[in-house]
């Protein structure tokens, strides 16, 4: 009777150690509050809207941003002071005709469990400056990332609460190809034309022949091979890639450093994750690379959360975005929870 007692309280005490662990590590996991600060980044080359979500002690005033009437927003503190750590730094690449304000709930979410991220729109292919000129030098992108990054280190204001050695990447569809450029991928429009022969299905084949119409062949918007890599990124997180197979297979086999890669279910046609981001798991290396395929959400569950009303909205005003809210109403906010949590952690192993 005794040794069952003792091994009672035992179990007991098993149980609220571990509970006690476990609300700590919760806890943990929102340490700050959201800062917020817009930046324009003008160094000569083309201007640069830049969207800076951190960690802050500061806890009012709250303002929100990202909130429309098809979408919602998070709460942040404007211009609140960064607090006094070294942080990781991410960085942010949204999709073609999307923008920061698509992706701040993961900023968001990130700056209170200690990181730094920063999210730029790339002209050309951002909501609020589509332009056809502009969007045809594919490789402006990568470069955005490149001189984001340099800016963040180069100017103390932030560089004093940035490891230098922890800085990563996530990239959502045309970002994904963006992140993957920034790591080392190397593009060829002669192997993605052939692809598109293949599976004209795909929706970037139609941007891409769209952006690159009446291009000589010797154009240089057509060398996509060129070195985009930037060695300071030490992982990457691409979240349903677009552009996926237009990659030189090699390239992909040579990227060294940890890759979280994500596909959706089978809801966007045109889109599709089995020629997307089956290729780029093809040739990524197994042993550093993760593939989570999630079957519930669509191309677009990567995205903010739409509003009750949001798909009716669209169809009155803008019936193009209604696969933005389609099919994952009910799923996108339990999606955006085992994102927070998987990604907050492969970014700090």
């Amino acid at each position: 009777m005794k040794n069952k007692i003792t091994l009672s309280f035992l179990c007991l005490l098993f149980i609220i150690i571990n509970f006690s662990a476990q609300s700590i590590s919760n806890n943990n996991n929102n340490s700050y509050n959201a800062g917020f600060r817009e930046l324009n980044l003008d160094d000569n080359s083309r201007p640069l809207q830049i969207a800076l979500v951190y960690p802050t002690s500061a806890k009012h005033p709250m303002a929100r941003i990202g909130d429309n009437e098809y979408i919602i927003g998070e709460s942040v503190i404007y211009d609140a002071k960064i607090s006094d750590k070294n942080f990781p730094l991410v960085i942010f690449s949204h999709g073609l005709n999307g923008s920061w304000d698509n992706h701040v709930w993961l900023a968001a979410a990130l700056s209170k469990r200690g990181f730094i991220v920063a999210m730029p729109n790339h002209p050309g292919t951002t909501l609020q400056d589509m332009d056809p000129q502009l969007a045809r030098n594919m490789l402006a992108r990568p470069e955005d990332i490149r001189r984001t990054i340099s800016y963040l280190l180069e100017t103390k204001q932030f560089s004093d609460h940035i490891d230098a050695n922890n800085i990563s990447i996530i990239g959502h569809s045309y970002g994904g190809w963006t992140a993957v450029e920034a790591i080392g991928g190397k593009s060829s429009a002669k192997i993605f034309k052939k692809e598109c022969r293949k599976y004209p299905i795909m929706l970037a084949c139609d941007v891409f022949n769209e952006q690159m119409k009446g291009l000589d062949e010797r154009s240089d918007f057509l060398k996509l091979d060129k070195d985009m890599k930037d060695p300071r990124i030490k992982r990457a997180v691409i979240l349903d890639i677009g552009f996926g197979r237009m990659f030189i297979p090699s390239s992909l086999s040579e990227i060294k450093i940890p890759v979280l890669v994500y596909s959706a279910g089978p809801f966007v046609e045109r889109i599709p994750a089995k020629l997307e981001t089956g290729y780029l798991t093809k040739y990524l290396p197994s042993k550093t690379t993760k593939h989570i395929s999630l079957n519930k959400a669509t191309h677009y569950s990567f995205m903010a959360i739409c509003r009750n009303n949001a798909i009716e909205l669209f169809q009155k005003d803008r019936p193009d975005q209604v696969p933005t809210c389609q099919f994952d109403t009910n799923e996108r906010a339990n999606i955006h929870i085992q994102l927070i949590d998987q990604i907050s952690n492969f970014l700090v192993k």
